[in-house]
């Protein structure tokens, strides 16, 4: 009986390790470091991105193109013609050259700078100017208006259908007139830029001071031609102004 007590403990250990071999042997599972089980997944909304394990707040890139616009400042949009006026093009988005076209280039053209040109006409035209780059463009319309040569009669300008009569002796007072045969205010028409000639050369006409202004026309620019006494009646000439590529002329004739 004694014996039996003093083997029991064997017997308990000898049946614990039959009992573990009948379930397979198998020991408790230890997590290791590189053992992803029972981790969670994050995402970070910041900037769009996502992550696991981490968080990747203020790591992106923000990769938003700046869009592309282009404007076009102007201190001008009109004038007479033979004068010139530049466009400037601001852009944002791209570092490309600007193109210029002119959707009417007998009235105003435009060259790879900007600078409008305001060509002969007969009348008050318009013209658009287009600025592009990079498929985004711009629009201004700009105003060309006509002038003329007009001679003054003693009371009015006239810019005659034909000729403008004359006497031997007459002083000549010829001037810039718009299309309503109204002066041109000097400080939107310089005449004295103007290249003034008479057609004829053989002519016995003196050139008298180009820059008087009659009292009555302050604002304006009036240029004065004294003919001689000796100037056959049934002469013709003309009075030529031209500023750039535009041009004007005065039919005159004197008559007995």
């Amino acid at each position: 009986m004694n014996r039996a007590v003093r083997h029991l403990p064997v017997l308990m250990m000898a049946l614990m390790l039959l009992m573990t071999a009948a379930c397979g042997g198998n020991e408790p599972s230890i997590p290791r470091p590189d053992d992803h089980r029972g981790t969670t997944t994050s995402t970070d909304t910041t900037g769009g991105s996502t992550s696991t394990g981490s968080d990747t707040t203020g790591s992106s890139s923000d990769t938003t193109a700046v869009p592309v616009t282009i404007h076009i400042i102007a201190s001008c949009a009109e004038g007479y013609m033979g004068q010139t006026l530049q466009l400037q093009a601001t852009t944002t988005g791209t570092q490309q050259a600007v193109a210029w076209k002119s959707t009417n280039a007998r009235v105003a053209s435009v060259d790879a700078q900007g600078l409008v040109q305001l060509n002969n006409i007969i009348t008050d035209g318009t013209a658009s100017i287009i600025a592009a780059v990079q498929g985004v463009s711009d629009t201004i319309t700009v105003t060309n208006h006509c002038w003329r040569v007009a001679a003054h009669d003693g009371t009015r300008w006239v810019v005659p259908a034909t000729y403008f009569t004359l006497h031997a002796g007459d002083r000549l007072t010829v001037n810039v007139v718009d299309a309503d045969t109204l002066p041109i205010t000097t400080d939107a028409f310089n005449a004295s830029a103007c290249q003034w000639r008479v057609s004829s050369r053989s002519m016995a006409v003196s050139q008298l001071i180009a820059d008087s202004v009659a009292p009555s026309e302050a604002q304006s620019w009036n240029l004065y031609y004294q003919l001689t006494d000796s100037v056959p009646a049934g002469t013709s000439f003309s009075i030529i102004a031209r500023l750039g590529p535009a041009a004007a002329s005065l039919p005159c004739a004197i008559t007995p």
